[in-house]
């Protein structure tokens, strides 16, 4: 079982085989824990950070906001995880490292597109 108390972990179960790395960012505006894991009968590496907002918010408005703009450009799915790939690729991706997080660039697409709308539909 994984503990986080202010800004330290506490206790990582030994012997999971599916977790090899996990590691805390106490110096990030929110509690950050990174894990790498394994999955599946192949051992494919993922990395997950797991933020925990003290101050409300998070994944719930994220996911509204997502299914507002896929359902609005049927490219953003796309484009966003062309973009996160691209991130990734550079180090670009942590934002506790000066990077670009997923939600300012999910807002940073949508803003984009929008735009290109608004240019499209004031044209003649």
């Amino acid at each position: 079982m994984i503990s986080f108390h202010q800004g330290k972990l506490r206790t990582v179960s030994p012997k999971v085989s599916w977790l090899i790395k996990v590691e805390s960012i106490p110096a990030a505006s929110v509690p950050i824990i990174c894990l790498e894991v394994r999955t599946g009968a192949k051992p494919t590496r993922v990395e997950l950070d797991l933020s925990f907002s003290c101050m409300g918010g998070g994944g719930s408005e994220t996911t509204a906001f997502m299914r507002r703009y896929k359902e609005r450009y049927p490219c953003f799915r796309g484009v966003a995880l062309t973009l996160k790939a691209f991130l990734l690729q550079r180090g670009l991706n942590k934002t506790f490292t000066g990077g670009l997080g997923s939600y300012k660039m999910y807002v940073l697409l949508a803003h984009i597109l929008d735009s290109k709308e608004m240019m499209h539909a004031s044209t003649p």
